[in-house]
C-alpha cells in the first residue's frame, strides 16, 4: 500500500468535507478501502442512512522508469463512490430522473472541483490530470434497492514524500 495514495485520499476527503464547498451538507465524504454502507441492516455493514461519498485510494500507483534527470512523479488513482437512498416522487413511489439528477450533479461537481480548476491537493501538491464519471444506473436495481450508486475516478500526479 502506498502511503502517498492514502495521504492524497485523506487530503481529498478533507477538501470534499470543507463547509465552504457548494455541495456542503448534502453528503459526507469518508476515506475507506471499499464502500461500506448497506441498505440491509443484517449485512454486518453500517446501514446507509444519509448520502455518503467514499474516497478510495487505489493500492498500486503507476511507476515510471527513472533516469538521473527525472523528477519522480507517479500517478495515483482515487475512486469516488456516491451512495444515497432514493425515495421516488413518481406515482406509487416510482423513482424518476428528477430524483436521481441532483445526485449525479453532486458527483459531477466534486469531480469538476478537482479536475477543472487545476488546483493542487494537500501536502504532496497532487494535481488531478484525468477524471471520469460513471453515471449509468441500472433502473431495475435502483427500483428494487432504492439506492443510487455513482462512481468517479480521479488520476493525480504527485511525487513521493
Amino acid at each position: 500500500m502506498s502511503a502517498a495514495a492514502v495521504t492524497i485520499a485523506d487530503d481529498i476527503t478533507a477538501e470534499i468535507n470543507d463547509a465552504a464547498r457548494s455541495w456542503a451538507g448534502r453528503f459526507t465524504a469518508e476515506r475507506v478501502w471499499y464502500p461500506t454502507k448497506s441498505l440491509d441492516s443484517s449485512s454486518g455493514f453500517p446501514q446507509l442512512t444519509d448520502p455518503v461519498l467514499s474516497v478510495i485510494p487505489d493500492s498500486v500507483p503507476t511507476k515510471l522508469r527513472l533516469t538521473r534527470g527525472t523528477i519522480q512523479l507517479e500517478d495515483f488513482v482515487i475512486f469516488l463512490v456516491l451512495q444515497a437512498k432514493v425515495t421516488g416522487t413518481g406515482a406509487d413511489g416510482q423513482i424518476l430522473n428528477a430524483d436521481v439528477d441532483p445526485l449525479i450533479a453532486d458527483l459531477e461537481a466534486v469531480t469538476d472541483w478537482f479536475f477543472a480548476d487545476g488546483h493542487k491537493v494537500g501536502s504532496l501538491l497532487a494535481k488531478c490530470m484525468e477524471a471520469s464519471i460513471e453515471t449509468y444506473c441500472d433502473r431495475d436495481s435502483l427500483d428494487l434497492s432504492r439506492c443510487y450508486v455513482g462512481c468517479a475516478s480521479l488520476t493525480f500526479k504527485a511525487g513521493r514524500p
